[in-house]
């Protein structure tokens, strides 16, 4: 006698160019406001099985400065990706391993024509976790994670470290490499409203490592997007992050967007 298992997988991804108006604070409390040229792409990947669910995510994001004396300077250069293999169990809660990976694609130098040094990468900053926790889906399309078991690898380069909070940092060639243990939760958003013409992207997570200013890493990214005509878009895209690594201050940032932005959900059911 042969059981017929239903497999159902769905890919959904966006991207596009947009401009923007950038009101930024950073953690050392610089206040800016300036014009950016950005382009991002978010990917999200299910498959669900009868005892499983697997979730992939892509979000990832690079946008330039334009000065008046035409000089392009990079504003924005980040990858994360999140691979998570759920196991399903009766309640709605499922067990979640997972593995993130964040880093930049591009070099950064420094802003002395007369003494330009290298001073960060691809891979340098760089953070590799693993995490053993719960998941639990909300809505359609978006999931929570808790872990109370999570394993942190992170590069930081040596300027970015303030070497006087943080003594434990060991500094070899420009380099500070760290490894921690702690509690990690994170949230996964992207759901649509009206006929798909309101769309609510959120990706964010907090960190402890211990019970202290040193100890807490938030990192949030907030996207309301609204559907002008066709692919054309308006957006409000607000990002708060923390790191005790950098700083004991709070980086804020928001901006105003307009672009362009195409779409695509891509859905597929077998059964086995």
């Amino acid at each position: 006698m042969l059981i017929s298992k239903t497999t159902f997988a769905q890919l959904f991804y966006k991207g596009g160019l947009s401009a923007a108006y950038s009101m930024q604070k950073n953690w050392n409390d610089n206040q800016a406001s300036f014009i950016t040229l950005q382009s991002g792409w978010l990917v999200d990947y299910h498959k669900d099985k009868e005892q499983s669910h697997t979730f992939h995510h892509l979000n990832t994001e690079i946008s330039y400065i334009y000065y008046p004396d035409s000089i392009w300077k990079t504003n924005t250069d980040y990858l994360k990706l999140n691979l998570q293999w759920n196991k399903k169990k009766n309640n709605k809660w499922e067990s979640n391993t997972a593995v993130y990976f964040a880093t930049r694609y591009l070099n950064k130098y420094n802003n002395n024509i007369a003494n330009k040094y290298w001073q960060e990468g691809f891979l340098n900053p760089m953070e590799l976790s693993f995490s053993y926790g719960w998941k639990r889906g909300l809505f359609k399309r978006s999931t929570i994670n808790i872990s109370l078991s999570t394993i942190r690898l992170v590069v930081t380069p040596a300027s970015r470290v303030s070497t006087k909070n943080e003594t434990t940092i060991q500094l070899k060639n420009n380099t500070a490499i760290t490894g921690q243990y702690g509690f990690q939760a994170q949230s996964f958003i992207n759901e649509m409203f009206y006929n798909e013409r309101l769309h609510w992207i959120n990706d964010s997570r907090i960190y402890i490592n211990q019970i202290s200013e040193k100890g807490i890493l938030l990192d949030m990214h907030n996207i309301i997007a609204i559907k002008i005509y066709k692919c054309l878009e308006i957006r409000i895209d607000t990002k708060v992050q923390y790191d005790y690594l950098m700083s004991t201050k709070i980086r804020f940032k928001q901006e105003a967007l307009l672009g362009f932005y195409f779409s695509n959900n891509k859905s597929k059911a077998s059964n086995n």
